[in-house]
């Protein structure tokens, strides 16, 4: 059985500048609670079949404005002040056409998990009732499953990894963690997305912890 990205609708169109105030309210939020430290992670949202909206490169996501929100196509060359990151976004776009929204965000959780289980090459997560917030998960005792892969600044050659990780993981996959990086996660809004971010940075910090105590996943 195939990886499940979970049940995601389609949105209708939306302009880039709608784009861009989502992104910049979703920015702040994510930059006060810790997750998006000095210039780190990146946001996207789809404005149409062909297009999403992407965070400029080298900025604190925490402050953005509407300007420090681009236009790129889904295929072609990526603006030249987008994100670094923009293929990632955008691999994922084409691969499920229902995404809406994708966030990357850095936390010690993350990155440290990350590590930890890159000779895994996966994070399984059960057990808790939060799960119950992800991706149509509807009893804890299911598995959210977190693909790890090995960090890349090939980013093109980075994107197609990825593509071959989650069509290869089986079970419920809620995001995908690059080593040593950060989490990647995606909704069917800007919104959806946001939630996601919350709730798998809540289960990661909940394994940290167990890690703390001596105790097993």
């Amino acid at each position: 059985m195939n990886s499940t990205l979970g049940h995601v609708d389609r949105a209708s169109v939306v302009t880039l500048e709608q784009a861009a105030l989502e992104l910049v309210e979703v920015g702040r939020y994510l930059g006060q609670q810790g997750l998006v430290p000095a210039t780190s992670g990146n946001f996207s949202r789809r404005l149409n079949p062909h297009a999403v909206a992407v965070t400029a490169t080298g900025l604190d996501k925490g402050f953005l404005s509407v300007e420090h929100i681009l236009e790129s196509p889904l295929d072609g060359p990526k603006p030249p002040r987008s994100s670094f990151e923009t293929e990632l976004h955008r691999e994922l776009y084409r691969r499920n056409p229902d995404i809406q929204s994708v966030l990357h965000v850095h936390s010690v959780a993350s990155t440290l998990l990350s590590q930890r289980y890159a000779a895994a090459g996966e994070l399984r997560i059960v057990g808790y009732e939060l799960q119950k917030a992800l991706f149509g998960i509807l009893d804890q005792h299911v598995e959210a499953v977190l693909p790890i892969v090995e960090n890349d600044q090939d980013i093109d050659r980075l994107a197609q990894t990825v593509t071959r990780r989650l069509a290869d993981t089986q079970g419920t996959v809620v995001g995908y963690l690059v080593e040593g990086h950060g989490l990647y996660t995606w909704g069917r809004s800007v919104e959806d997305a946001r939630r996601h971010v919350i709730g798998v940075e809540f289960l990661l910090n909940c394994e940290l912890e167990k890690l703390r105590w001596g105790r097993p996943s």
